[in-house]
């Protein structure tokens, strides 16, 4: 009885440490991180945490990121006040590396954590923010746990959510979104964040929606808050959420940003064994940027000229023997002033292994452009072709620029 009283009043004492008010930074903007910047900022930011923190990490990049990174099963979030970045968090899903936090579970705890039957798991690392915007001067945190919350359960369609954290904050989480320790709040070792001790925690979606609801009815002072979680992020302009087709496969990484963050800025990519990167490389399209970075191979010869990844109609003219045309149709996956990497619709026979095609793009409403070409490549299911372009027009290589220009930008 008496534990269960002091239970009842440690929750209330955490409840009311809570603001709801608290100021909200000017000309915030939550989004994923996009480009190269993005990304190298993000983890300078989290790299001066751990440093505040203390925490037993360095390098002289002065940049932080995990390995789960490069997949396209983990994304970047990051809150802007303008154009600086004031706080990151990084989300891990279904990750073929693995999640972080299995570092310092046991086999069987990963085994009951790591595969959520009802649908995807969601892991939120690398949490940080700057120092000018640490609750209680901000109320940032509750901002960019809102976003979060959003876009992993309806967005990702996580059904469980996984953290670590300092055993001295367990009791907030669990008070708070209704996070559970996995067995126990003893805090464990954890080696990449330089041995400091820290306590995994789990919840179900279910659960973290019951817990809010709980809250804001038992304290009315609370309920904004609470719908900063279960309502504003669908409204609120300073939540700008990506297009998700596909749950599985949401956040690819160009070979540029690969090769930025992790064989220029870090080292990450030389030190990771090459089963675990055959792994991530599988999840990324067959060519040769690709394997140069995965592989770090010198007998690899990297592209000399950009290729890009589009998603572009096609209609496929194959000359046959005898002078003979046959028509196809497909989408070009990515392209350049070499190369292209083509998919067939549904129900269309296959391409010849050899022989000239010409490729038939609209590349806006009123123009349209082909490019001559050869099949040097066809996948075995035969419904995906590597094509070597031999002949361009003016306006395909105009095109091209185009979209170079728009990468840039």
């Amino acid at each position: 009885m008496f534990k269960f009283l002091f239970n009842d009043h440690r929750e209330v004492e955490i409840l009311r440490s809570v603001d709801p008010n608290a100021p909200r930074p000017a000309g915030l903007t939550i989004r994923l991180a996009e480009s190269k910047e993005d990304y190298v900022a993000a983890g300078r930011l989290l790299y001066h945490s751990y440093q505040r923190r203390r925490i037993a990490f360095k390098h002289e990049s002065e940049i932080r990121v995990i390995p789960q990174l490069m997949t396209p099963t983990a994304s970047v979030v990051i809150a802007l006040s303008g154009e600086q970045i004031i706080a990151t968090a990084t989300v891990v899903c279904n990750n073929p590396l693995s999640f972080p936090i299995g570092d310092i579970l046991t086999a069987p705890e990963r085994h009951e954590h790591f595969v959520e039957k009802n649908g995807p798991v969601c892991e939120i690392a690398s949490l940080a923010f700057d120092d000018d915007f640490l609750a209680p001067k901000s109320g940032l945190f509750n901002l960019l746990a809102g976003y979060l919350h959003e876009y992993c359960v309806n967005l990702l369609g996580a059904k469980k959510i996984l953290i670590g954290t300092h055993p001295g904050v367990v009791e907030f989480y669990r008070t708070m979104f209704g996070f559970e320790p996995i067995n126990g709040v003893q805090g464990r070792p954890y080696p990449s964040a330089g041995g400091d001790p820290t306590v995994p925690l789990w919840v179900t979606s279910l659960k973290f929606s019951e817990k809010l609801l709980s809250i804001s009815k038992k304290f009315p002072r609370l309920k904004s808050l609470a719908q900063v979680f279960l309502t504003n992020p669908k409204i609120d302009a300073a939540y700008i959420y990506p297009v998700i087709e596909n749950r599985g496969h949401f956040c690819p990484k160009n070979v540029e940003l690969l090769e930025e963050l992790f064989l220029k800025q870090t080292n990450m990519m030389k030190e990771i064994d090459p089963a675990r990167r055959a792994k991530v490389e599988a999840l990324y399209p067959v060519d040769d940027d690709y394997k140069w970075v995965f592989h770090l191979d010198a007998h690899v010869s990297r592209r000399r000229v950009r290729r890009f990844a589009v998603s572009l109609a096609t209609t496929i003219a194959v000359r046959s023997i005898g002078n003979g045309i046959t028509t196809h149709e497909g989408m070009i996956l990515d392209i350049s002033e070499n190369g292209a990497q083509v998919r067939l619709g549904e129900n269309q026979e296959p391409l010849p292994g050899s022989g000239e095609v010409t490729l038939t793009i609209s590349i806006s409403d009123t123009t349209e452009t082909s490019v001559h070409g050869e099949v040097i490549r066809r996948d075995p299911d035969l419904r995906s072709y590597g094509i070597q372009i031999t002949d361009c027009s003016s306006t395909f290589l105009a095109f091209l620029r185009t979209l170079s220009n728009q990468k840039a930008s």
